[in-house]
């Protein structure tokens, strides 16, 4: 039987039977302080919130945003923490700064797995990281540049898809995916479907109903 198509991280959910997604903000998604949104007074209801979350997230670090850098740096180390605490995925937003989170990743290896969300990056820097970081690759792959040359490099343990705010369907986005590695859909829905229940930390063998 063929999985679900999985949705790792959207602001625009489907709700359609044959797609399991990750809302971003929900309680069946992820919860977490954006960089463009850093709030220290919201942070206890984050915590709890995430508490219930399937991820602590989006969070992360941003070159491009207004928030000062080492107010971006505090929040996403304890959003690390936090997913750390919880034993749940963290979903982070990196602009421009794979660097950084790289250094910040070698200095918490054994947490759980991060998900690089709309990876923009090379794929290279992908290749350099251990298997604690995934990439979730989104509407940026229909278009020649790094994060299609990083999805055809991404080993295949490592790899997930999303929608994130983009206006294509994650039907689209699997069937560009399928085509650029030079596999069937078929077949890709399901290397992302073990991965995502690997992550997330569910039976996804088809023995039983997820939700």
């Amino acid at each position: 039987m063929t999985p679900p198509m999985v949705d790792i991280h959207t602001h625009r959910p489907a709700r359609r039977p044959d797609v399991v997604e990750w809302p971003d903000g929900s309680a069946d998604g992820c919860v977490g302080m954006h960089p463009w949104h850093i709030s220290p007074a919201g942070w206890d209801d984050i915590r709890r919130r995430a508490t219930e979350a399937q991820a602590v997230g989006e969070c992360g670090l941003d070159r491009r945003c207004a928030t000062p850098w080492d107010v971006q740096t505090e929040w996403f180390v304890r959003q690390i923490e936090l997913s750390a605490q919880l034993g749940k995925p963290l979903v982070v937003h990196c602009v421009r700064a794979y660097d950084e989170v790289a250094r910040l990743h070698r200095l918490h290896p054994h947490h759980p797995t991060w998900i690089m969300h709309g990876y923009g990056s090379s794929a290279e820097w992908l290749m350099q990281q251990g298997d604690g970081i995934v990439a979730s690759f989104g509407a940026a792959i229909m278009h020649p540049g790094k994060a299609r040359r990083a999805l055809t490099a991404c080993p295949p343990h490592r790899l997930l898809l999303e929608t994130d705010t983009s206006d294509v369907g994650i039907a689209a986005i699997y069937e560009c995916a399928a085509r650029l590695r030079g596999i069937g859909t078929d077949e890709l829905r399901l290397t992302v479907w073990r991965n995502f229940g690997r992550i997330a930390g569910l039976r996804t063998d088809g023995s039983e109903a997820l939700f």
